[in-house]
């Protein structure tokens, strides 16, 4: 009955995050456990960027992905620059 206990497992699961989300829509505070656990044979993992990104105000956490955003769009865009001058200078 491993099968079945993997099914109970992952119900509860879904139960916890509509209660997060639940909780997260009508201004309630939650909180994350210290760790994680992902169903699979790895067992469980440590959390804290969760925990941290959820401790920060709303506006921090707001500024702190738009500067994610400006590397993460800037490591692209100079990738796809470097590609395009190195094509450009080999024909």
């Amino acid at each position: 009955m491993q099968n079945g206990s993997g099914i109970q497992e992952l119900m509860a699961a879904e139960t916890r995050a509509s209660q997060i989300v639940a909780e997260a829509r009508i201004g309630q505070s939650f909180s994350f456990p210290e760790r994680v656990c992902y169903l699979g044979s790895s067992g469980a993992r440590a959390a804290p960027r969760f925990r941290d990104a959820l401790a920060r105000p709303r506006g921090d956490r707001m500024k702190q992905a738009q500067v994610d955003a400006d590397e993460l769009i800037a490591a692209y865009r100079k990738e796809q620059e470097d590609a395009f001058l190195k094509s450009s200078s080999s024909n």
